[in-house]
Parts: structure tokens; C-alpha cells; sequence
């Protein structure tokens, strides 16, 4: 909050974070990975991801496309073809 948005020590500040919150998440989810934490690998890994993906649309250098790459993007169950458990399988109970 000392800095002036898009001075150079705004960006220097925001390069010294980014790195620090890759860092972190990729030790915490590492450590947790150790620690059979499956939960907090999974935290990590998402962490990662998220500060990663964030860095590449800020240092998109085309402003006009808002899309995150393709290679970037995280899959989603639907990409996997992963359906919802449904209910239309249950047999019906009279």
C-alpha cells in the first residue's frame, strides 16, 4: 500500500509475492505429500495453480483476450468425462 500502482517498486513488490506464494505452495503441498496429507497436497497443488495462472494473465502482453491458454488451464471433471453420480440407476423401492 506504499507503492504506487504500476511503479516499479509495485512490481518489484509483486514479483518478491508471486515467487513466495509459488514457493510456499509447492513446499507445503511437497511436505504434505510427505505426510501422506492428501487434503493439504491437494491445497498446494491448487494454490500453485491458481498464483500461476493468475501471474499469466497479468503478463498477458494481448489485453483484449481474457482467456486463460489452453495448456494453462486446470481439467475439470467434465473435461474428464466425469458425470455426477444420478440416481436413475437405483432401483425403485415399491
Amino acid at each position: 500500500m506504499s507503492f504506487r500502482k504500476g511503479s516499479s517498486p509495485h512490481r518489484a513488490a509483486g514479483n518478491v509475492f508471486f515467487i513466495s506464494m509459488l514457493s510456499l505452495s509447492a513446499s507445503g503441498a511437497y511436505l504434505a505429500l510427505m505426510k501422506h496429507q492428501m487434503n493439504n497436497v491437494f491445497g498446494g497443488v491448487l494454490t500453485f495453480y491458481m498464483v500461476a495462472t493468475a501471474w499469466v494473465t497479468v503478463r498477458r502482453k494481448d489485453k483484449a483476450n481474457h482467456r486463460v491458454p489452453e495448456k494453462t488451464r486446470a481439467s475439470t471433471a467434465q473435461d474428464d468425462g466425469i458425470a455426477a453420480p444420478s440416481n436413475s440407476s437405483r432401483k425403485d423401492r415399491d
